[in-house]
Parts: structure tokens; C-alpha cells; sequence
């Protein structure tokens, strides 16, 4: 068997002489609770906005890491203004309040659209793996109590998104585990190794061989991270994103690799079935990237970042 693999992390992306606002805080609780607003160079205002979320295992990572930014800076050319957020991340806290951040602050950017030059009915949220989680979370929970934020000063304004972008987004903590062995198996006695290959990618932490096992269980695996100390209580399903899906839920559009190692394909592929009994067909898209791993380049080939662009356009009544 072949080590997990992912994406090695790029050098953030430079700000100094570029159009925008950065480093705003939506929150005060946290340092993290800070913002990034890029303005395209043309393009009529009120812009809409691509709100993009960073990954990282609800542990590491930054709003401006190039591998989780520059797919989502290719709306500017279209001329969107894109947010890149950063979040408390588990050195801080853990479940639910990573999705209070997320809550926080697009009411946050809904409060000041006018100031940040920002159509608030126009927003949509992007994010991968644990983004892909939040976003997913961010565009389904805007009425939920157990994510509200009453301290926020914004907290009676809308968090309602236009749409959702979640690239291999995690979606049930408490069934990825399982799941990966089966896969494991699958891949041993039936595909062989992964076609998927390239000098941008690097061993995944922990470094472990695709079937050895505990992954997410381990005592630093993502579970812990993410559901702190929800995990073994019998509560974790409250972090799954399938149960706050709703007929009136906004469009989503979920990209999952067949090979990917950390976050299983299953994950995604169960989220578009049971959207689809809940809101029937059409309202979840889902495609699977054939032999595709977690984070791989094959998501931002000009190709797919057009086509993730589409979507962002139909659903903005473009």
C-alpha cells in the first residue's frame, strides 16, 4: 500500500499593492476572527462575493495560504470580490463554535455591505475538506440554535447564502473512519494505486500507509479536533452536516476525488442522496473526479475552476 497523500501548502498569497481590505475583524472573542475582502479591477458595484474557507483539519492553515486562496482569486477576473476568512481553529476551541465563526461572519459582511461595497443577497461560500465542512454547514444553519452567536452585535441580521461550493468536504466525523477501511479494501484487491500523481503533493500527517488505522479515531486524529469534548458523548452526530439539510437549503455544488485517503468519497456521495429525498433532484450537485486524491491539483485545472465558476454564475441569476 501506498502513503496518504495531499497537497504540499504554497506561500500565502501577497497582499501589499493589491485592491482590497484585509486583516478585518468580524469578531472579537479571537485574533482568528479576522477577514480578507480582494476587489476585482472591474466590475459594477455592489459586487457579489466568493467567501472562501480554508482547510486544514480544523488545525492548521491560514485565509491566505496560496493552496486554499488562489482557485477562489480566479473570480476576480469575473468580477467577483472574493473574502478569504480565517476561524478558531482547535488550539482554541471546538464544535460547534468553528461553525459560530462561519455564522459570525457573514452576518458580519451582510451588516456592512454597503461599506465593504458588497451585494449581501449575492454571497456564496467555498471551501475544501474541513472548508468544505464549513461551508457546507455555513450555507444549511443559518436558523439554528445551536450555532447562534448571542454575543454578536450582528446576530439579528440574516445569515442566509446565495450557494455553496465544498471541494471533498468532510460531512459525518462519526462514519469517515469506517469508511476509509472500507476504501482501503476496495483499492488493495480492485483499482490498484492511484493514477493521481505529482511533485506537488507530499505525505499527509499523520504519515501512515492508506490501510493502516486509527485515522480519525486516534487520540490527535480529525475527530477529536473538530468535536473536542463532544467526541464519545454519543453527541457527535450533532456535527453532521446532513442533518440540518431543508427544502429551502441554497443550491450546492460538492466535487469529492474517488481516491481520496483523508476525507472518504462516501462522505459526500450519502450528503447528495439524502439532499436529494429532503429537496429532491437538482438542489445538491455532485461530481466524482476519477482517481482524484485529497486536495489534488485535478480540482484546479483552468477546466474545473471554469466550471465551478458556472455554477457560482447560474446561481447568482447572471
Amino acid at each position: 500500500m501506498a502513503k496518504r497523500m495531499w497537497r504540499i501548502s504554497q506561500p500565502p498569497v501577497e497582499t501589499e499593492g493589491k485592491r482590497g481590505m484585509f486583516d478585518l475583524a468580524y469578531g472579537t472573542q479571537s485574533e482568528k476572527q479576522k477577514l480578507d475582502l480582494w476587489f476585482p479591477e472591474e466590475g459594477e458595484e455592489p459586487f457579489p462575493l466568493i467567501l472562501s474557507i480554508h482547510g486544514g483539519g480544523f488545525i492548521a492553515c491560514d485565509k491566505r495560504n496560496g493552496e486554499m486562496i488562489k482557485p477562489m482569486l480566479a473570480g476576480l477576473k469575473k468580477g467577483y470580490a472574493v473574502a478569504g476568512i480565517n476561524y478558531r481553529l482547535s488550539d482554541e476551541c471546538c464544535f460547534p463554535e468553528q461553525i459560530r465563526d462561519i455564522r459570525r461572519c457573514i452576518r458580519f459582511i451582510r451588516a456592512h455591505a454597503q461599506e465593504l461595497r458588497i451585494d449581501p443577497e449575492r454571497m456564496v461560500l467555498w471551501g475544501g475538506s474541513a472548508g468544505g465542512y464549513l461551508a457546507l454547514m455555513g450555507a444549511l444553519c443559518e436558523n439554528e440554535e445551536l450555532f447562534d452567536t448571542p454575543d454578536d452585535e450582528n446576530r439579528k441580521v440574516s445569515a442566509r447564502v446565495a450557494g455553496c461550493v465544498a471541494w471533498y468536504p468532510l460531512v459525518d466525523v462519526s462514519s469517515a473512519e469506517q469508511e476509509l477501511k472500507i476504501n482501503s479494501v476496495l483499492h488493495r484487491f480492485t483499482e490498484g494505486p492511484s493514477t493521481d500523481v505529482s511533485e506537488e503533493y507530499e505525505e499527509a500527517l499523520p504519515v501512515l500507509e492508506s490501510d493502516e488505522f486509527p485515522f480519525y479515531e486516534a487520540k490527535d486524529g480529525i475527530k477529536p479536533r473538530l468535536l473536542g469534548a463532544y467526541d464519545g458523548t454519543g453527541r457527535e452526530k450533532l456535527a453532521d452536516a446532513k442533518q440540518y439539510l431543508h427544502p429551502d437549503m441554497p443550491p450546492v455544488f460538492i466535487q469529492h476525488g474517488s481516491r481520496d485517503e483523508i476525507v472518504p468519497v462516501q462522505q459526500s456521495i450519502q450528503f447528495a442522496l439524502r439532499a436529494e429525498e429532503i429537496c429532491g433532484k437538482g438542489r445538491v450537485s455532485l461530481e466524482i473526479i476519477p482517481e482524484a486524491i485529497h486536495s489534488s491539483v485535478l480540482f484546479e485545472t483552468s477546466e474545473n475552476i471554469e466550471k465551478v465558476l458556472a455554477f457560482i454564475e447560474k446561481i447568482m441569476h447572471y
